[in-house]
């Protein structure tokens, strides 16, 4: 792969997800504050941008990528970006620059700001900040956006404060986040590789085309409290989804209200089996994640299952749900065509 694909591959979006506002903000300083609960970690040399929908300007998607050096990488990522925008019909979006150098994040801006009017897309705001400062791209007021930066305090912001009220949170840096999906100790998953194979040859009840009563009792009681599962727990859990039968069956019981309690049992199972029984959990951790509008997540579970499962059916659709930002909040009307594995149901007869 040439310099400049693994550049734009690098630089690909980490995320668009759908989560609700969860306070009023008021400017520039709320908008950073806010965003990092958005995608779950600090952003750094990124640009942002945030959808805003309806009459009361709700935040909606939220769309990261990495800032680049390169200036002839740049107008590929704005095409990338803006038409990401499009595709998903942003009607008005606010762009933020998490930057400590304006010569970094200057001439992205730019272009992105532009091409959004170009494409008829409404620009509520543009600003850079450094985590202690913003600097307004629309604004050259000084009376309200000082052009040294006007200062903020995100350890003392009220939405913040609302966000860990509302169980947000976010961790220092994407690093932290793949550390999420790190395989537990090595004798662990060859216990749960184990009773996998014990289960497979004793327990008819862990094969979904048995009874769906099974896997939704034994799903919806790990959903309190997945680190308690105990080696059989998560090896009768992970043996009952391998069949596409049985990843059908627990898609079924996921939606929006309860995908992040369904990301965590299925992240839970997904680090303690072996490879072999990974991709069907991972698959199951990525589609919570995303339904969640948790794409950040969403991307790092999906990548390990390519690891183990280059070509999974089930990995690349959410692979490419997360590459073309769709919407989870399509996700009724795909999963009315069933569409989520990549293939449509056949037109009535």
């Amino acid at each position: 792969m040439s310099r400049k694909g693994r550049a734009l591959r690098n630089a690909r979006p980490a995320g668009l997800g759908a989560g609700p506002p969860i306070s009023k903000v008021r400017g520039p300083a709320d908008v950073a504050v806010i965003i990092p609960y958005l995608l779950g970690f600090q952003p750094a040399e990124s640009l942002v941008l945030v959808a805003l929908e309806g009459p009361r300007k709700r935040f909606g998607p939220v769309l990261r990528v990495d800032l680049v050096d390169d200036p002839d990488l740049r107008p590929e990522l704005t095409a990338q970006v803006v038409g990401l925008a499009v595709s998903n019909h942003v009607p008005l979006a606010l762009v933020v620059a998490f930057s400590d150098t304006s010569e970094r994040a200057d001439p992205l801006v730019g272009l992105v700001v532009e091409s959004l009017a170009e494409h008829g897309v409404g620009l509520e705001d543009a600003f850079r900040t450094d985590g202690r400062r913003w600097w307004s791209y629309v604004c050259h007021d000084p009376q309200c956006c000082n052009p040294d930066g006007v200062p903020y305090d995100a350890g003392t912001s009220r939405v913040a404060a609302e966000a860990v009220v509302s169980g947000l949170s976010f961790v220092p840096d994407r690093e932290a986040l793949r550390s999420r999906f790190l395989p537990e100790d090595a004798g662990l998953r060859e216990e749960v590789g184990l009773e996998a194979r014990f289960l497979r040859r004793t327990d008819p009840s862990v094969w979904p085309w048995s009874s769906s009563v099974p896997l939704e009792a034994k799903v919806t009681s790990a959903l309190a409290a997945p680190s308690a599962l105990t080696t059989r727990e998560a090896a009768w859990i992970a043996v009952a989804v391998q069949p596409w039968a049985g990843q059908e069956r627990a898609i079924a019981l996921i939606d929006r209200a309860n995908a992040a309690q369904h990301f965590e049992l299925w992240r839970t199972v997904m680090c303690r089996v072996p490879d072999h029984l990974l991709p069907a959990v991972g698959c199951l951790a990525a589609f919570s994640a995303w339904l969640d509008g948790r794409g950040v997540l969403a991307s790092h579970a999906v990548d390990k299952v390519l690891e183990v499962a280059p070509s999974h059916p089930f990995a690349r659709s959410v692979a490419t749900m997360l590459a073309q930002a769709v919407n989870p909040r399509t996700w009724p009307e795909r999963r009315e065509r069933r569409d989520y594995k990549g293939q449509r149901q056949p037109p009535a007869s």
